[in-house]
């Protein structure tokens, strides 16, 4: 099983994130999953006060990344 760099997870992590940006712009935070090569990974976005989304958190079920 091929294993993933933090910073492979955040780039796809990233290029996937606008298709969740929920439509309600009081929502503050946002997570999803996706597979990567046969791994599931989970993560987590967070807006800041410019309402600009950042990664918070990345994780597979196995252990967090």
């Amino acid at each position: 099983m091929p294993k993933h760099t933090s910073e492979q997870i955040a780039s796809v992590a990233s290029s996937l994130m606008p298709n969740f940006i929920p439509k309600d712009e009081t929502i503050k935070s946002l997570s999803f999953a996706f597979t990567l090569d046969g791994i599931n990974y989970e993560v987590l976005f967070e807006k800041d006060h410019r309402d600009a989304w950042h990664l918070i958190s990345q994780n597979h079920p196995d252990k967090a990344v």
